[in-house]
């Protein structure tokens, strides 16, 4: 993909449109005529052999919730509210109830290291987009501490 990139980089640059892509989701942002975007970026694939699946195209207009990839991209970048809301509920109940009390509860296979494991990763995925987000480095503090016990 990387004539690609190269060739729609540059043409979106020219036009003041931003475009992203990560594997075979593309964006395009500002303020231009979709038919125009979308008729380019559709000869291009199909000269490089590949097709736009037109069942994928959304168009969000401003004021909309613009979510990329699973994260939110409107004012700035953030995870969305229902992800981080799941993050700060796992923290309160093994803070409330301990971490093995609150595995079996929950009724779950890992082992309480390889939990806060995978909670560390989506702690350090918030952390990624936003990394100013001070309650989310104090959740980060304290399941590396917590980890630390292992």
């Amino acid at each position: 993909m990387k004539p690609f990139d190269e060739y729609i980089g540059s043409w979106c640059e020219e036009n003041n449109i931003s475009y992203t892509r990560y594997c075979d989701d593309m964006s395009f942002s500002g303020d231009f005529d979709v038919k125009i975007v979308k008729n380019k970026v559709k000869s291009f694939l199909k000269e490089l052999g590949f097709e736009i699946n037109e069942k994928k195209i959304k168009i969000i207009k401003k004021g909309k919730r613009q979510n990329i990839t699973g994260i939110v991209v409107n004012q700035k970048m953030q995870v969305s509210k229902s992800y981080r809301n799941n993050i700060r509920q796992e923290i309160y109940y093994i803070k409330k109830y301990n971490i093995s009390s609150h595995l079996k509860y929950i009724n779950c296979n890992y082992s309480e290291e390889e939990y806060l494991n995978r909670l560390l990763g989506k702690i350090n995925f918030v952390l990624n987009i936003n990394s100013n987000d001070i309650e989310f480095k104090n959740y980060k503090e304290y399941i590396v501490n917590y980890i630390k016990k292992y």
